[in-house]
């Protein structure tokens, strides 16, 4: 039993694509695991044609999943904690200046709590579809970065490594700039 299953995740398969698909799904909704790690390992069991459709796809439909379910059925819920977390509230009073913007940027940035993205996002008065195509666009980059360097690990190990660094590194400048920029840190709104 044990083989049937190890050779069900290491070898792709119609079944292990669609395990994966519905981890992403899941881990997208409940941060359980980092999802570079995940990305990255989906890219290394499948080729980069099949591993990055299932990255981006169950990625945006956990997206979708969650912000629905915090629109429509956790609202008040999520609202109590936007209004106990200060950075909560600083996000969604960016949030409501130029929302589409806001989330490009968090999602461009992955220091930003993808789940607090979501949670401010549903509460926000954006609509559905420029939040998704805002998370769409911000989280491919990253997305087909961890792809395509988990896919080509074994090939170019020290290469795959230097373009996370490196991305990484610009990603925490970035996130620096923003954090000042909406003043993100711990001293209260007024």
């Amino acid at each position: 039993m044990t083989d049937s299953l190890l050779a069900l995740l290491t070898e792709p398969s119609i079944w292990t694509a669609l395990v994966a698909f519905m981890t992403v799904i899941v881990v997208s909704m409940v941060p359980v695991l980092p999802l570079p790690l995940l990305y990255g390992t989906i890219g290394f069991t499948f080729p980069v044609g099949i591993g990055l459709p299932i990255n981006v796809f169950g990625s945006l439909l956990g997206t979708f999943l969650i912000f629905s379910a915090i629109r429509y059925l956790f609202h008040k819920k999520a609202a109590m904690y936007v209004v106990r977390h200060d950075r909560a509230r600083r996000l969604f009073t960016q949030m409501g200046k130029n929302g589409f913007q806001v989330i490009l940027i968090a999602r461009l940035i992955p220091v930003v709590p993808s789940l607090l993205v979501n949670v401010v996002g549903a509460l926000s008065t954006i609509k559905m579809t420029p939040f998704l195509l805002a998370t769409a666009i911000g989280k491919l980059p990253l997305i087909t970065l961890y792809t395509v360097a988990g896919n080509q690990v074994d090939i170019y190990t020290w290469q795959s490594i230097l373009a996370l660094l490196i991305y990484t590194f610009v990603l925490l400048v970035l996130a620096n700039f923003v954090q000042k920029k909406w003043r993100l840190t711990s001293t209260p709104i007024r």
